[in-house]
């Protein structure tokens, strides 16, 4: 399993995501008070974390490669510690790690 950033797609609205999730394939676990994560059980690929008080979900934006391509970006949190085989090419806001 990857630990490191990874790029999130935040659908705003959570009527906007349905999640339906094959137990056999799929590992969830609550990596905080009210926050689930969950995880490809075969290769561990980051799927998504859910805020459960807000019903709020960050997707995995390498899960969705024709979103990406067209994609306009405002914010990049974690800027320090992002993979260097992306860059966003539309100006964004940059917040550090720090």
């Amino acid at each position: 399993m990857n630990a490191g950033p990874v790029m999130a797609v935040d659908p705003e609205v959570s009527e906007n995501v349905i999640v339906e999730l094959d137990s056999a394939s799929v590992t969830t676990y609550f990596s905080s008070e009210g926050m689930e994560r969950a995880f490809y059980a075969v290769c561990g690929t980051y799927l998504f974390w859910h805020h459960l008080q807000r019903d709020h979900y960050c997707l995995n934006a390498e899960l969705f490669p024709e979103i990406i391509q067209d994609a306009h970006f405002g914010l990049q949190l974690f800027y320090d510690r992002k993979p260097a085989y992306y860059d966003f090419a539309n100006q964004t806001k940059k917040m550090n790690s720090t």
